[in-house]
């Protein structure tokens, strides 16, 4: 028979495999729905697998991250590594997070608004000078899409001309405006990167709690009930990056740092269990603190930038609230699972509690 060592490191690499084919998956779906699907019809089919995704973070936030960072704190608490007391210290720390993501997109949209501002109308008009007839014929049809009496061509501000030629719209910057795939500026690659952070370290989490197991059968119990809701998780993400116009590189480096991120948290608890028996303040009160910020972060995206997005669009309405209230019960069924496996993933460096599951023989 194997060692436990080894039926870890195996269920790591099984995880690894399912969450990568999973994460993978929406490329395939995409293409899938725009081949089949004309116009109209694959948008609104692709906005319901976003709005399913938006559900199924909805739920992960509320019932899942949510309740575990509040136990994280209390743990804390109990503990004596925090001072007791009845204020919302974990609602406090999630809103943190909620307003470190809006101060990053902030901060990235005033940077992009300063380099498009360097820019000088003089170098614009002469780009547009330089070019040939030809070159500006097709510029001339594309702004007078408005009737208008040919006298009042004059009175067109040049400089609307050139935002229009530079920009094509004028009101992104003024909106955050996320509707568009492809982005000039690197704001989308920003919350995706930290969107990807915040949730690659809940799964780091999670691998913690397997790699701390110490039967063969609780290595796979848990496994199949971390599979259970990561899967969806993971489609939903890849989805998401996709829509918001992550390039295909970015795409694939994120996807294999969030299906490596269990897979290290369940080999760093392996190393724990062997090599450590002991519990230090710091490692509590920062898990619980990281909790809660990671929560915060995928709130923000939920409602600011799933949810808002989609429901800006004109139609499907209907299918997007069924979409969203389908996602979110999936999680809400899924989570019955977990509690009762009892998938409570232990503290950095708690290994008083390194056996959450046994084998009962």
């Amino acid at each position: 028979m194997i060692s436990l060592v080894a039926t870890k490191i195996i269920a790591l690499l099984v995880m690894f495999f399912i969450t990568i084919f999973f994460a993978m998956m929406p490329l395939y779906v995409r293409h899938l729905l725009q081949g089949h699907l004309k116009g109209a019809r694959a948008q609104l089919a692709l906005s319901g697998c976003l709005c399913f995704g938006g559900g199924v973070l909805l739920a992960t936030v509320f019932l899942h991250l949510l309740p575990e960072a509040r136990m994280l704190t209390n743990r804390a608490m109990e503990q004596n590594f925090l001072p007791y007391t009845k204020y919302p210290v974990t609602e406090l720390v999630v809103c943190s997070g909620f307003f470190l993501i809006y101060i990053a997109e902030e901060i990235v949209h005033s940077f992009s608004d300063h380099n498009k501002s360097s820019t000088s109308p003089r170098d614009a008009k002469e780009s547009i000078n330089g070019s040939s007839d030809k070159e500006l014929e097709p510029l001339k049809c594309s702004q007078n899409n408005v009737e208008r009496d040919t006298s009042d061509h004059t009175q067109i501000p040049t400089s609307l001309k050139v935002d229009d030629i530079e920009g094509n719209h004028v009101t992104h910057s003024n909106h955050h405006s996320h509707s568009i795939p492809h982005s000039d500026n690197g704001l989308p690659v920003v919350k995706a990167l930290i969107f990807v952070v915040a949730i690659s370290f809940h799964s780091v989490m999670e691998g913690l709690a397997l790699g701390l197991v110490n039967s063969h059968r609780s290595v796979w119990f848990l496994l199949g009930a971390l599979l259970a809701h990561k899967i969806f998780i993971a489609f939903c993400m890849a989805m998401e990056l996709l829509e918001v116009g992550l390039k295909l590189c970015g795409f694939l480096c994120c996807m294999i740092i969030f299906s490596l991120s269990s897979p290290l948290g369940g080999l760093l608890g392996t190393v724990i269990v062997s090599f450590t028996s002991h519990e230090t303040p710091a490692g509590a009160i920062s898990n619980a603190l990281l909790q809660g910020i990671s929560a915060g972060t995928i709130l923000y995206v939920t409602f600011l930038e799933v949810l808002e997005r989609e429901r800006s669009k004109p139609e499907g309405g209907s299918l997007r609230i069924i979409a969203i209230i389908m996602g979110f019960i999936l999680m809400a069924v899924l989570q019955i699972y977990d509690d009762e496996a009892i998938i409570n993933p232990a503290p950095v460096n708690d290994f008083s509690t390194a056996t959450p599951l046994t084998d009962g023989d």
